[in-house]
């Protein structure tokens, strides 16, 4: 049997729980708390308000006699003995081998431990920086591209109280009282409990503890709000002993050196990645400029505005180089002159295979500041004349590398 209590803060003595018993047969029967070194899961404890377990001295109870009444002399009628009870069903996903996500980088244990299968764990959300996983392998996940409906496991003890707080594979009552730790310390988008990263896995702790009720009572991406209600999800979740047999953590992609290929001229990283909702443009990643002087990591588009030269059109094995030069901007009007725009074969294509459209390399949106924005959907003349007024002002960077899709 397995029962659970949160949300619980005070100082009580007696009765907890008051647990009735149908006897099913004869016999003799001991009762015994399963304890945390037994089951890790679900074993016996108190914890506190972060799911921080508390020292706990458990006492078995008494042995249980189920003896039918006294009956006179035994007759040759035969004893009725009723059918075993039906376990309570649990979530089994139907095993289905999936491969990680093209182009992404993806490896078994990416969260660290406790790593409990030999499987990767790749769920990749792109509008969330490309959080990684959802702590099932993905050879038993019903979506391996949704990394928050599945199981809502979460680090605990709550992050708040423990830095090293940790997933795993199983669906307990002490990730619904480290939701409740976080829905209690108003864990909204901007706070400090919600923005910080306190285990340092490259995901912000709201996301870790945050989902969005979908009708039917499906889990959706994070919504910006820990509310009681997603709290109410996870305990549901508990009751049905929701899990599945690995136990990875959320991370984000990894991004290394050299992203884009040749010409490579720095030996740093460029990590630069679209997060959006609004306008999700398929993880480009890279600007051409390593982070460490970029003005904006965050940011493909507007810091400078080189471009695969000469055109793609004419040479589909063209490179981003670390300048902008005149060759950038006759490129760009070559795009212009060609009428690319969303929908055209100049656009979508991708010629020089990098995983991005083609229209997206050359294509930007000239800002009332004088910068530039993301793709519009058409390659213009002020595209163009944007990118002279860099090749005046002389804008380069020290790296140069090439605009392509997550690692």
């Amino acid at each position: 049997m397995v029962a659970g209590c949160f949300a619980q803060s005070k100082t009580a003595t007696g009765v907890l729980e008051v647990v009735t018993f149908k006897c099913v047969a004869e016999g003799t029967s001991p009762l015994h708390l399963v304890t945390l070194s037994e089951d890790p899961a679900l074993g016996t404890t108190m914890f506190d308000e972060s799911a921080v377990n508390i020292p706990t001295d458990l006492v078995d109870g008494p042995t249980v006699t189920c003896a039918g009444p006294a009956t006179p002399t035994a007759t040759s009628t035969p004893t009725s003995t009723p059918p075993p009870a039906s376990p309570t069903p649990t979530f089994t996903p139907t095993a289905t081998p999936t491969p990680a996500p093209a182009g992404v980088l993806c490896a078994t244990n990416v969260g660290g431990p406790p790593t409990l299968g030999s499987d990767v764990d790749c769920d990749t959300d792109l509008r969330f920086d490309g959080v990684l996983g959802d702590g099932c392998a993905d050879s038993e996940d019903l979506n391996p591209d949704d990394p928050w409906g599945q199981v809502y496991t979460v680090p605990v003890p709550a992050l708040l109280a423990a830095a090293g707080g940790l997933r795993d594979n199983f669906v307990t009552i002490h990730d619904v009282q480290a939701i409740f730790a976080y829905f209690k310390a108003d864990a909204v988008a901007g706070s400090p409990a919600y923005e910080q990263d306190a285990n340092n896995n490259g995901v912000k702790d709201g996301w870790e503890y945050d989902r969005r009720l979908l009708t039917g009572g499906a889990l959706g991406p994070p919504d910006g709000t820990i509310t009681i209600h997603e709290v109410q999800v996870a305990f549901a979740q508990f009751k049905t002993s929701r899990h599945c047999s690995s136990g990875y953590n959320m991370v984000k992609p990894l991004c290394t050196t050299n992203v884009g290929g040749p010409p490579t001229l720095g030996n740093g990283i460029d990590c630069d990645f679209v997060e959006s909702l609004e306008t999700p443009f398929e993880a480009v990643l890279g600007d051409g400029c390593v982070d460490i002087e970029d003005t904006d990591p965050d940011d493909p588009w507007g810091q400078i505005y080189t471009v695969p030269a000469p055109a793609l059109l004419s040479n589909p094995g063209s490179y981003r180089d670390n300048a902008v030069t005149i060759h950038d901007v006759q490129a760009i009007f070559a795009y212009f002159r060609a009428g690319a725009a969303v929908g055209s074969a100049e656009y979508e294509q991708d010629l020089n295979g990098n995983g991005v459209k083609d229209g997206w390399e050359y294509d930007r949106r000239p800002l009332p500041s004088g910068g530039l924005g993301p793709p519009d959907g058409a390659v213009t003349a002020q595209d163009a004349q944007a990118a002279f007024v860099q090749y005046l002002d002389n804008v380069r960077c020290s790296s140069g590398y090439n605009m392509r899709n997550t690692p």
